[in-house]
């Protein structure tokens, strides 16, 4: 059964993906480019849960603009001197 529920979420994200690509011109590749530049510069800030990190194109309905969303868990802020 586990190996089930590991194809299904493979699917789902597979689907989620394609399904991201198609509602914008940002192909997969430019988006997974964009989350590693913005790991980069977070980690000099934060210390996060990289391999957590997601990220999200979505079209806003009212006005029509493309909507980028990054959530990455942050373990906690770096003290900077």
């Amino acid at each position: 059964m586990l190996g089930r529920e590991k194809s299904k979420d493979i699917a789902a994200s597979r689907l989620k993906s394609v399904l991201r690509e198609d509602r914008t011109t940002v192909s997969a590749r430019d988006i997974a480019l964009m989350q590693l530049d913005v790991l980069a510069a977070l980690s000099g800030y934060l210390e996060m849960e990289r391999d957590e990190a997601e990220t999200a194109i979505a079209r806003d309905r009212l006005t029509g603009k493309t909507l980028l969303e990054f959530s990455v868990p942050v373990r906690a802020v770096k003290r900077r001197r």
